[in-house]
């Protein structure tokens, strides 16, 4: 079965159908998309050549074949979820690291860079426990990470947290339209850059990715063209050079490298710290939320 390409990944996804009975709440769940866990589904299908759900307008309903899979699948995540909770999984493990999963900044001087850079060096300082370590990724990766006990706690835009992970608001950033310099800005407005452009839009799942659709659909925009990426940064340097516009939270890109026209004060990007409900070690977590409470106010100071 792992020859065909059968992952765990895919089991997990198999069971939480099965839990909340619709792929589309599901795909909430797991903060992916729908037609990104259809295609899961299908592909474990495919590996073990039988039908596991019959669709309806009501949700889904397991096969005979499914009922029979369920237990041993049910069985095989249990172990698995054991398995990463053991402190002596692996090397990093055994020195008991916290790890920060944190979405990807968009340059090397952005807010979210800084704020992780300052982090990082307070927790040193400070000598902190456990040691600190910070891995950047998509959201639905980081929500899939948390679920799974892989990280310890997730720096995010998510605007829709899973019930079984906590959170604090960190920051509030207003959002503006970004685009290369060399415009006219007299006369340019939030319509004729996007529906005469190319707009640059992150990956499905992130916050960002939620309020850029609802700005779209509310203000009746469309755009000529769209690029998608999961890198903020190349966003970013599509933008820089011209090739397209990009909707961005203040503190992502630099005033001197860009213009800007700001969006409706309503629409605006939430920072949260996440981290799952039954974490084992709390303390910890409640420290690097003072660090960055900290990292914030000295900001704010600083402005």
């Amino acid at each position: 079965l792992l020859q065909t390409g059968l992952t765990l990944r895919m089991i997990g996804y198999f069971l939480t159908v099965c839990e909340v009975g619709s792929v589309a709440k599901a795909a909430r769940k797991l903060s992916i998309s729908q037609p990104t866990l259809s295609r899961q589904i299908q592909k474990l299908e495919t590996i073990l050549n039988r039908k596991l759900l019959i669709r309806s307008p009501f949700g889904v309903q397991l096969t005979p074949e499914a009922q029979l899979l369920l237990e041993g699948c049910q069985r095989a995540d249990q172990t698995y979820r054991s398995i990463m909770r053991d402190e002596n999984f692996s090397y990093f493990r055994q020195f008991r690291t916290l790890r920060l999963a944190s979405m990807m900044p968009s340059s090397s001087d952005s807010s979210l860079t800084l704020t992780l850079a300052r982090l990082v060096r307070l927790w040193r300082e400070r000598r902190y426990q456990p040691a600190l370590t910070v891995s950047t990724l998509a959201a639905p990766t980081m929500v899939e990470g948390l679920l799974e006990d892989t990280y310890d706690v997730g720096l995010t835009d998510l605007l829709d947290v899973p019930p079984t992970l906590d959170h604090v608001d960190l920051e509030i950033s207003d959002l503006h339209l970004v685009f290369a310099r060399g415009h006219t800005l007299n006369g340019v407005t939030l319509s004729s850059l996007i529906e005469g452009g190319t707009l640059a839009i992150p990956a499905f799942g992130t916050g960002l990715r939620r309020l850029t659709d609802q700005f779209l659909e509310h203000a009746g925009l469309v755009p000529a063209s769209v690029f998608e990426t999961q890198s903020i940064s190349l966003m970013l340097r599509l933008v820089i050079d011209g090739t397209c516009c990009a909707i961005m939270p203040a503190g992502s890109f630099r005033p001197q490298d860009v213009d800007s026209l700001p969006l409706p004060s309503r629409y605006r990007m939430i920072t949260r710290l996440i981290w799952k409900k039954t974490h084992s070690n709390p303390a910890s977590i409640e420290r690097l939320k003072s660090c960055l409470l900290e990292n914030r106010r000295h900001r704010k100071s600083a402005a």
